[in-house]
């Protein structure tokens, strides 16, 4: 089984626990500035270090057996770019002013102490894990200039799902977008159940599983080993339709998170009640469609492809449903050039992220060196075991 971890998400959750728990500066702020530049405190170095090597491994010592690890780390985003080149074309809305923000643009922003966690921590990715990777061939830190953490995390599976089976570990709902019959997401504890949670596609979606596994995990069908972590208590599940979440969230936008703004504007209000309406709208768009003999995935497949009859069916459905009385010809084209933008920004496909660079990632050796057994890797981790 492959592992593809969200980096930025692992980042994430070890600063959080790290800034709700601590009250040492030297983990806070864990930075001197030394003419002009940043230089991390040895204390700091190391705690962090052993943090992120301690969540690696829970994300891994309950399947039993890996036989690569790729670590996705963030870069400058294409998304950026695309946002300010194109939001011009939805300087009619009322809600232009938010949409002016750009791509992320409404994030509170970062603390200076947050800002010096996330460099640290990127700073330590790269360097512990680049070092084990010396090590153990099975290891691999990935990152494109450009390339946001999901880009990377999808070209992985993309790639990697054509071998076998895939693990995602991530905290992004953006990503649930990639499971398949043999990839799986799962994320941190559960605070209600305090069982790890995991994301996957529904039964009838899954081939049987394959006959003779047993608990020491001799088969790799990732189904059969969340099986049995289901049943023992140690993983939640809960069964998800990738294509139906896709959908949903094109119609809705992401106006909270990366000010994606809803394809109709008058679903541009926030609050709570506000974005109940999106979802029931959303819902409705799908059920109508899905009673007229489409399923999400083909609709997906035909917004991929920019098939205008069926954009235009879906943005008049939207009028209809969000109550716009009397939408004419030309608000129909201004949703459908929303839901292609939206589309663009939140779908992880070939046809959404720029084709250059998939063309270069397409060229990076992933798939040479050797792979490694999880028990390996704790007792390098333990300094038992050198590779």
């Amino acid at each position: 089984m492959n592992v593809v971890i969200d980096g930025n998400s692992l980042i994430n959750v070890v600063i959080g626990a790290t800034m709700h728990t601590s009250q040492d500066t030297d983990l806070n702020r864990p930075f001197f500035m030394v003419n002009g530049k940043w230089v991390i405190k040895d204390g700091a170095n190391k705690y962090y270090g052993s943090a992120i090597m301690r969540y690696i491994s829970n994300i891994v010592y309950t399947i039993g057996y890996v036989d690569n690890i790729y670590i996705a780390l963030d870069s400058k985003s294409w998304r950026k770019v695309y946002y300010d080149k194109y939001k011009d074309t939805m300087s009619w809305r009322p809600d232009y002013a938010e949409i002016q923000k750009g791509y992320k643009g409404t994030r509170v922003s970062d603390s200076e102490k947050k800002v010096q966690m996330v460099e640290l921590m990127k700073h330590i990715s790269g360097n512990i894990i680049g070092e084990l990777s010396k090590h153990i061939g099975g290891v691999k830190i990935v990152s494109d200039q450009g390339l946001e953490g999901d880009d990377i995390v999808f070209l992985l599976v993309d790639m990697l799902k054509k071998k076998g089976d895939v693990l995602v570990w991530s905290n992004d709902s953006d990503l649930h977008q990639l499971i398949d019959k043999n990839v799986v997401v799962v994320g941190g504890n559960d605070s209600k159940t305090n069982t790890k949670k995991m994301f996957r596609c529904s039964p009838d979606m899954v081939q049987k599983p394959k006959s003779g596994f047993s608990l020491s995990y001799s088969s790799s069908d990732i189904h059969t080993v969340f099986d049995a972590l289901v049943k023992n208590g140690t993983y939640g599940e809960k069964i998800v339709d990738p294509h139906v979440e896709l959908l949903a969230k094109v119609i809705t936008g992401d106006s909270d998170s990366d000010n994606i703004p809803p394809c109709h504007c008058i679903l541009s209000k926030t609050g709570k009640i506000i974005n109940a309406t999106r979802v029931k709208v959303a819902d409705k768009v799908i059920k109508s469609l899905m009673d007229v003999g489409q399923t999400p995935a083909s609709v997906l497949g035909k917004i991929d492809m920019s098939d205008m009859e069926m954009l235009s069916e879906i943005a008049s459905l939207v009028c209809e449903f969000i109550g716009d009385e009397g939408y004419d010809d030309a608000r129909v084209a201004d949703v459908v050039n929303c839901i292609k933008f939206n589309y663009r920004l939140v779908a992880l496909t070939r046809n959404t992220v720029p084709a250059p660079f998939v063309e270069y990632f397409d060229t990076y050796e992933l798939f040479e060196g050797k792979c490694f057994n999880y028990y390996m890797f704790v007792e390098y981790m333990r300094g038992n075991y050198k590779y």
